[in-house]
């Protein structure tokens, strides 16, 4: 059975709104990219 997936690209409204409702913190590592919600890389001590 082949199950049909359809994406949702976001806009940097709708990110910015998403932030202040909660929905994403300031401890959650992600980034808006061409719509899509990426999860980034963690902070390694090259980084910090």
């Amino acid at each position: 059975m082949r199950v049909q997936v359809q994406r949702r690209l976001f806009t940097v409204e709708e990110y910015h709104r998403m932030a202040e409702a909660g929905i994403l913190s300031e401890d959650d590592r992600v980034e808006l990219i061409e719509g899509e919600l990426v999860t980034m890389s963690p902070i390694g001590s090259r980084h910090a």
